[in-house]
């Protein structure tokens, strides 16, 4: 194994395999029907060659039958960063190297689309999420139509290098922890209005939702 990350994942997979071997797993024994056991490893620019014998070592050695480049497109920069574009590159370079001796599946991770609420250096322009007290943090709205086309040009990129499979991120839901409880900004008090029948300020739905125990437990 070359590097820590090497090591790393070499140490988290053999502790797997004398788990599934006391189990009576072997490895490759992942097929059709049956659970898949998919590792979850970065791709960085300066480590794509260990990284690959890693994943292909991964296919070949233990019962990984599937490897998710974890690829955080959260956008960034002005214009735009084309993220995507940078990772199908890594994407086709290490497949070249892992098919020369395995057949272990590979496939992509989206880390982060809508994002965790990190800011990078330069934000992108993209509307960020409203929080119930009127304050934002570093997550995109999922409603804001130029942050959507965004992420399904990142994707059709993606697609193109015909992945096995998709993984997305957690990164997607809207009432995350006590630090995302939703979006108030103005796309979403619209469609809330659309699909009730009544207008809504922030503050008349942060009421409406303090009102249900479950919601200020969550909020406090």
């Amino acid at each position: 194994m070359q590097g820590i990350m090497g090591k790393t994942v070499l140490s988290i997979f053999v502790a797997w395999m004398f788990t599934m071997a006391a189990m009576g797993a072997e490895p490759g024994a992942a097929e059709k029907g049956c659970p898949h056991w998919i590792s979850v490893m970065p791709l960085n620019a300066g480590n794509i060659a260990s990284v690959s014998a890693d994943a292909a070592m991964l296919g070949d050695e233990t019962i990984v039958d599937g490897i998710a480049w974890s690829f955080p497109v959260h956008p960034a920069g002005r214009p735009v960063e084309d993220k995507a574009s940078h990772f199908a590159a890594r994407y086709r370079e290490a497949e070249k190297i892992i098919r020369a001796r395995s057949k272990v599946k590979l496939g992509i991770l989206l880390q982060a689309t809508m994002g965790h609420g990190g800011e990078p250096s330069e934000p992108a322009d993209f509307p960020r999420v409203v929080k119930p007290d009127g304050s934002t943090i570093y997550r995109m709205c999922p409603l804001d139509e130029g942050f959507l086309a965004y992420i399904a040009a990142a994707c059709r990129t993606f697609s193109a290098v015909k992945p096995a499979f998709f993984m997305i991120d957690d990164d997607t839901r809207l009432v995350w922890g006590t630090e995302i409880q939703g979006c108030f900004c103005p796309r979403h008090l619209a469609e809330f209005a659309k699909r009730t029948g009544r207008e809504w300020t922030r503050e008349d739905v942060v009421s409406a939702f303090a009102k249900d125990r479950k919601v200020r437990e969550a909020w406090t």
